[in-house]
């Protein structure tokens, strides 16, 4: 996977997809899988942002259920064997607890709940290794909650046990999706960002795009664009001076922690704050990860420009303050947490910045020709990590119809994504990776779990100084940067 700029200078492709995160690396996969010549660029590194942040489960639909969205549980279902199937080797089955409470999530509530769910996901290990297979669920008693969840004491008859997936790296995902397009014959460039429209008889072209490492200028010509760009699709829009309306949602900022022990070694819990006031009752999530915890997720909306996301100190006191809430027994304090995991998610529009966000439920998929007379560009806006293969799939089957073009059956929910080399140099040489930050957080896993020490960071960028012809102040520039991976 090499950045091949004059490449996508000198090639008319079918398709250019506008965003490296989960959805954009779908969509250029799916693409490139049914046949279709398209090339992939982000501005910053594949998946730095919003797609960087999650509680890192890979869910199965079963919060649908309250809703009785019985479309939405077989489709997260369907994406999570999808999810298991092309990468065990970064996904495995987790079980999951929650204390059944109350009348709405009593023992026979969850009971039903637990079944309704083993049920619409019968077929949820078609395909699906031995070892990553999904089991059923089930009620417990109090006293197996309590020893499976050592030192909760909080309310609960007992606990519904179910069974989800975690990933252990949502970023080498998303890498090991664009290495899968590349193989596939798409074009693929990080670093490369968007500055407008080419037109031609009222019909996009291509995009104006400039590279960010030596600030080029260059077009790059397609039949269509997609637009893929998370929390930045409203921005790629305006670039088209009025002539599209923007798209219907505001910002929210969603926040997780990583905490230096692992409070639950083997299962992740969804505890309820019990503190009155208006977090009461919401659920907080405990996931073992990689031998520490990931917890949260806290949120508040973000009013503040897109590349202007910065959780604050009082943020991470918010958060931990829920999870103190949720579980009293851990104590949490700001010297637990070894890092903040934090992205900007799509929520409805019109709320007051002192009520709690609604996040959108679901993806939008938008036709330009037919919302704005605009032709030549599609907008794809996600909504969940799991889902963004269905989403592509549908994506392509939709650019495949305006382009007027045969393109082979969908096989991304069954092709395997590559197993990844996680060393340095494999990552400058063959993964794109183009800055510390790109290999400490988003291709080795180095900084997973906390951001490393000065002499990690150091021997690192002086092992890529080698390859790359960094002086001195470009090797103390990029250690200055990757000290703090969110800015």
């Amino acid at each position: 996977m090499q950045r091949d700029l004059k490449q996508l200078a000198d090639t008319p492709f079918d398709i250019t997809v506008i965003g490296g995160g989960i959805y954009g690396a779908a969509i250029a996969r799916e693409a490139a899988l049914r046949g279709l010549t398209v090339a992939v660029i982000d501005k910053g590194d594949f998946c730095c942002a919003t797609s960087a942040n999650s509680l890192k489960i890979i869910h199965g639909g079963l919060r649908y259920l309250q809703q009785a969205d019985i479309i939405r549980v077989r489709e997260s279902v369907r994406e999570r064997r999808a999810m298991l199937r092309i990468a065990p080797h970064l996904i495995r089955p987790l079980p999951c607890l929650m204390p059944t409470t109350g009348v709405l999530k009593s023992k026979a509530a969850m009971l039903a709940g637990v079944l309704a769910n083993d049920i619409l996901s019968a077929d949820r290990n078609r395909g699906v290794d031995a070892d990553h297979r999904v089991p059923r669920g089930k009620i417990i008693s109090r006293r197996e909650l309590e020893k499976r969840l050592p030192g909760y004491r909080g309310p609960g008859t007992g606990a519904a046990l179910w069974n989800d997936a975690v990933a252990n790296d949502t970023e080498r995902i998303v890498v090991e999706m664009v290495q899968s397009a590349t193989s596939a014959g798409a074009c693929t460039a990080n670093y490369v960002a968007c500055r407008g429209f080419l037109t031609k008889n009222n019909r996009i072209t291509g995009v104006r795009v400039q590279d960010m490492l030596t600030q080029e200028a260059f077009d790059i010509r397609s039949k269509l664009v997609i637009n893929a760009a998370g929390p930045w699709s409203n921005q790629i829009l305006e670039k088209l001076d009025g002539e599209v309306a923007p798209l219907p949602y505001d910002l929210a900022l969603g926040m997780n922690a990583v905490l230096k022990q692992e409070l639950i070694p083997t299962y992740a819990a969804g505890l309820p704050c019990q503190e009155p006031g208006p977090d009461k009752g919401r659920l907080m999530f405990i996931v073992p990860w990689r031998g520490t915890t990931m917890a949260g997720t806290f949120y508040r909306h973000h009013t503040d420009a897109v590349d202007a996301m910065q959780p604050t100190d009082a943020d991470t006191v918010r958060l931990l303050s829920q999870l103190n809430s949720a579980m009293p027994s851990a104590q949490l304090t700001p010297d637990h947490v070894a890092r903040i995991h934090a992205g900007l998610l799509p929520c409805k529009p019109g709320h007051s910045a002192e009520s709690d966000p609604k996040l959108l439920r679901h993806y939008m998929l938008i036709d330009h020709a037919q919302r704005d007379s605009v032709d030549g560009l599609i907008t794809a806006l996600g909504v969940k990590y799991t889902t963004a293969r269905d989403v592509a799939d549908r994506t392509i089957s939709l650019a495949a119809c305006k382009l007027d073009k045969a393109i082979r059956p969908s096989s991304s929910a069954t092709t395997p994504l590559p197993c990844g080399n996680t060393d340095i140099l494999h990552a400058v040489r063959n993964e794109m990776a183009q800055t510390l930050s790109d290999v400490v957080y988003r291709r080795t896993g180095l900084g997973a779990t906390s951001i490393p020490d000065d002499a990690t960071l150091q021997a690192t960028a002086n092992t890529m100084a080698e390859t790359l012809s960094w002086d001195a102040p470009r090797i103390a520039e990029e250690i200055a940067r990757a000290r703090n991976p969110l800015a």
